[in-house]
């Protein structure tokens, strides 16, 4: 499946409106000094987002899926891509790409890869679209295959995760360094 859309966004601010400090972090990594998200300036733009969803269910219980997007890879929930730059090619990223398992009576799901938010939330707690890297399982404690169980009217389920949001060495610089003074030697 997938889905396109062009669309016209305005972020228009009041005139009397003050500059805050409201720090942009991606900005910031980008090019390596401080940057400060817009809160005066008016912007017009064109948006389009093109998404390429492909799933397959190799057994009844196994499900694989992917979702290709365009935008901008270094916004992590949004796949818009701003129109303007003539000859510039638009980035598309893998958003998503997961493997998920579901017990004969649906009472364990297990999850892995990049998939959506495996947690109860609202726009408060996590954006509709970010996406979690890792593992996760729920558990549901009231599934079972009685033929009263379409008559249950609650749910209850429990749900854990792990996330690893950054890569840890398990060498320190000290160990790589007596490894690149070893290999030196060995070659003088």
């Amino acid at each position: 499946s997938g889905d396109g859309r062009i669309r016209y966004q305005a972020d228009l601010f009041p005139v009397d409106n003050k500059q805050f400090f409201a720090p942009d972090y991606n900005g910031t990594n980008d090019i390596g000094q401080l940057e400060v998200n817009n809160a005066m300036d008016d912007r017009h733009r064109f948006r389009a987002r093109f998404r390429l969803n492909v799933q397959a269910k190799p057994t009844d219980r196994l499900d694989v899926g992917m979702l290709f997007v365009t935008g901008d890879e270094g916004n992590p929930v949004s796949s818009n891509q701003t129109l303007g730059s003539f000859s510039q090619k638009w980035d598309t990223n893998l958003d998503m790409g997961y493997i998920k398992y579901e017990s004969l009576i649906n009472d364990v799901m297990l999850e892995g890869g990049r998939f959506e938010n495996p947690f109860l939330h609202t726009d408060l707690v996590y954006d509709s679209d970010m996406m979690f890297e890792g593992l996760a399982g729920t558990y549901y404690f009231a599934r079972d295959d009685s033929p009263f169980s379409d008559q249950t009217q609650w749910d209850p389920y429990f749900t854990l995760g792990i996330f690893p949001v950054q890569e840890v060495h398990l060498s320190t610089i000290s160990q790589d360094q007596e490894v690149i003074d070893i290999v030196a030697e060995n070659n003088e």
